[in-house]
């Protein structure tokens, strides 16, 4: 079986002292997560240029065999 890809982005590569991970199939779901941890958590509701840009710059594909990818919490492909 091909190996799969998902988005990942974590509090702490943000610069948060924040052990929040974030895991997504793509940035379309991803980045709505991110931005209701970081409003609701953080209080940071309203991204300005260089958040975004490090948001961007932070996200990470992974790969891994889904049955591997399975085993994350609250995962699934779709």
């Amino acid at each position: 079986m091909a190996p799969n890809e998902y988005r990942q982005l974590s509090c702490r590569d943000l610069g948060n002292g924040c052990d929040f991970l974030i895991r997504a199939g793509t940035d379309e779901k991803l980045l709505p997560l991110a931005d209701d941890h970081l409003c609701g958590v953080h209080r940071i509701c309203h991204f300005n240029s260089a958040l975004a840009a490090k948001i961007d710059d932070s996200i990470r594909s992974i790969w891994c065999q889904e049955q591997q990818c399975g085993v994350i919490p609250q995962w699934g492909w779709g």
